[in-house]
């Protein structure tokens, strides 16, 4: 029974561990982001669309990057591709559904779908095989 465990515990330690190193990316591009959409609008005097486009397109490459270089994630541009291109379609779909049709509040609808799909792509990367030996 001590085996089972330890290696229950083991596994704990190294989601956790995951966790910090895919949030700390996160919070890191958070910040990167801020930067490029002030850098592109605002000094360079971009259009907002192409500004935001170009940021975005930005952090969805540097950060594939940044998590293998911190070993949270293994290569597999592809799935990663695919787990950020439906966060992203959930992100717009669940405001729609909280703002539009649920009158909720647009920050609180935020927040709420924000911190949740932090979560649950944190979640789908392990589920699909994207987290180093996950």
């Amino acid at each position: 029974m001590e085996i089972f465990r330890k290696i229950k515990d083991s596994k704990r330690l190294k989601i956790g561990r995951d966790f910090v190193k895919y949030t700390i990316v996160g919070i890191a591009f958070t910040f990167v982001n801020i930067f490029l959409m002030w850098l592109f609008i605002d000094v360079m005097e971009m259009p907002t669309v192409a500004g935001a486009t170009l940021a975005v397109i930005i952090i969805f490459f540097t950060k594939y990057f940044a998590y293998i270089l911190v070993r949270f994630m293994v290569r597999g541009f592809l799935k990663y591709s695919l787990v950020t291109g439906l966060m992203s379609i959930a992100n717009v779909a669940l405001m729609g559904l909280f703002v539009d049709i649920l009158k909720i509040p647009t920050v609180v609808s935020s927040a709420v779908i924000v911190y949740f799909l932090f979560f649950a792509r944190f979640a789908s990367f392990y589920a699909v095989g994207l987290v180093k030996n996950g």
